[in-house]
């Protein structure tokens, strides 16, 4: 199967190792590469270490809508929106990983044992991602975006713009401790 979107990444560290992947997506808007790695439509991707978590915030991707499925008017008016919703497929975790139960989130013993429902882990059922993303600039078909946190070659499977009537009451979100400190350096 073929996505629709390429997104190129661009790790802030130099520490990263190329894989290839063969393994199917589910159809989509393309893939995600690496913007000094730009070599359309090949199906490669860049993994990073945990340190570089890090950089994610500061981590400048393109998103390459496909122009055998897409034309300009596909984004015509998200120039208007800030952010921008991205819906993802986690395609190089193999199916052994996938978790269906609970665990100790990274492996720490001092955070509770929490079911893949109750938190973000890369390992899912259905494995799907979703960012929030800063939207920076729409070149043609190319959506240069800001904190996209998925690898290089991922596939995109969907672009929304985030309204921010959807976003709840920040005072009414609660979360626990251990999801605190575990995003308390996630993007710094």
């Amino acid at each position: 199967m073929r996505s629709w979107v390429n997104a190129k990444t661009s790790p802030a560290s130099s520490d990263i190792r190329e894989i290839s992947s063969n393994s199917p997506t589910p159809s989509g808007l393309g893939w995600s590469r690496g913007s000094n790695h730009a070599r359309p439509h090949r199906r490669r991707t860049l993994a990073t270490n945990r340190s570089q978590r890090r950089f994610l915030g500061s981590l400048i991707s393109v998103i390459e809508l496909d122009g055998t499925r897409f034309t300009q008017d596909s984004v015509l008016g998200l120039t208007d929106f800030s952010h921008i919703l991205v819906l993802y497929h986690f395609h190089l975790v193999p199916a052994e990983r996938v978790l269906s139960g609970a665990n100790h989130r990274r492996g720490n013993p001092d955070w509770p044992r929490v079911g893949i429902f109750a938190q973000r882990k890369k390992d899912r059922p259905n494995k799907v991602g979703v960012s929030v993303c800063a939207l920076i600039e729409v070149a043609g078909l190319n959506l240069k975006v800001k904190a996209l946190d998925a690898i290089d070659g991922t596939p995109v499977l969907d672009i929304k713009p985030h309204v921010r009537e959807f976003e709840p009451d920040p005072a009414r979100v609660r979360q626990p401790q251990w999801m605190t400190e575990l995003m308390r350096a996630y993007f710094s």
